[in-house]
Order: C-alpha cells, then structure tokens, then sequence
C-alpha cells in the first residue's frame, strides 16, 4: 500500500512539474551528446509540447565529416551542394522520468525506522534521479541519430548505441533504477544504525 501511495504522489509530482523539472537539465543533456560521441553537435535542445505528449526535442547534425560504409558524410550546410537543415529527435518527458520515478517510489515508499533516514533516503535519491535522465537521454539521441544515418547508409549494420538504447527501453533502465534504489535504502539503513550506535 506504501508503495501505491508513492506511486500516486511521485507519478503525479511528475506529471505536474516535469516540464519544470527537467527544464534546467536541458542544456547539460545537449552538452552530453556531443562529450559522448563527439560525431554529433546539438544545435538546440527544448522542452515542448507535441500533440497531447510532452517532450524535449533535440536538433542535432553531424559535427564535422564522417566516414561511414565506404562514404564521407557531411554536415547539413557542410557546402553549397549539402541542404540546410538538421535531425530531430523527440524523447517523450514521460519515457524519460520513467527510471527516475520508479527509483523515486521504491525509495519514498519503503518502510523507513525513522525521519532521519527518510530524509537520508531522500537526499542520496535526488542525484541519482537526475543521473538516470543523463543516462537516457543522451544516449537515446545518440542512438536515434546512427539509426538515421544507418537506415540509410548502412543497412543492417547496427550500432552499439542503438544496442545499449534498446536495453534501458525493454527494462535494462528499470532494473537500474531498481538496483540503484536498494543501495539507497540499504546506505540510509545503515547510515542511521551507524547513528544510533553512536548515542548508545
């Protein structure tokens, strides 16, 4: 019943405030993209609305030439003979606050001896939370940009990105945040019988 409850409160805190919350992060997910395949460049990163689903778009090009399958692929507006434009890649806000709200749940509605480890609780879970939307984000463009570029230019070779996005998509990222949420209640656990053994 704690963890219903949980997930009552956290899904709609998200629900309510994601926008928001993610918001501040959108600029460092853009940054990341290009640190960790420095093939691509984000031009723009937003949070916005599509249709009833909201979402933050991402507008990334190649960040310089790149060879792949036998053939130099430029930029968009490399030259005059490469179109204006660039690839955009849209991620559901609520795909990407999935692992973070299931950590935010097991955490929030696991029994708690006392106030102090809740908050314990809470205050190692924050970060980690915001590390799980680094964690998705940037390497869902990243894999969603070779999937366009494969799709075309390369079919049926598949890269380790898409490999590793696949993954946290078909429940590697909520078994992470699962097992990421038990190393915060068992530290927090620990923590306060350290702290009451300290006053015995």
């Amino acid at each position: 019943m704690r963890l219903v409850i949980a997930g009552v409160i956290v899904l709609g805190m998200l629900y309510v405030a994601g926008r928001t919350l993610v918001g501040p992060l959108v600029p460092a997910l853009a940054a990341t993209v290009h640190v960790i395949d420095p093939d691509f460049t984000v031009l723009s990163a937003s949070v916005g609305q599509h249709g009833a689903m909201q979402t933050v778009a991402f507008r990334a090009d190649l960040a310089g030439p790149l060879e792949l399958a036998g053939r130099t692929l430029y930029p968009l507006g490399w030259n005059t003979a490469q179109p204006q434009g660039w690839f955009q890649i849209d991620l559901s806000l609520g795909g990407l606050l999935q692992y973070s709200a299931l950590l935010l749940i097991i955490v929030l509605g696991w029994p708690a001896r006392k106030a102090r480890e809740f908050a314990l609780r809470l205050a190692l879970c924050l970060p980690l939370a915001a590390l799980l939307v680094f964690i998705a984000a940037p390497s869902t463009v990243i894999a969603e940009l070779w999937k366009l570029l494969g799709d075309q230019f390369a079919p049926g070779e598949v890269s380790g990105w898409l490999v590793w996005s696949r993954f946290l998509m078909g429940g590697g990222g909520l078994a992470i945040a699962g097992i990421l949420a038990a190393g915060v209640i068992v530290v927090a656990q620990r923590r306060q019988a350290t702290h009451r053994a300290g006053f015995a």
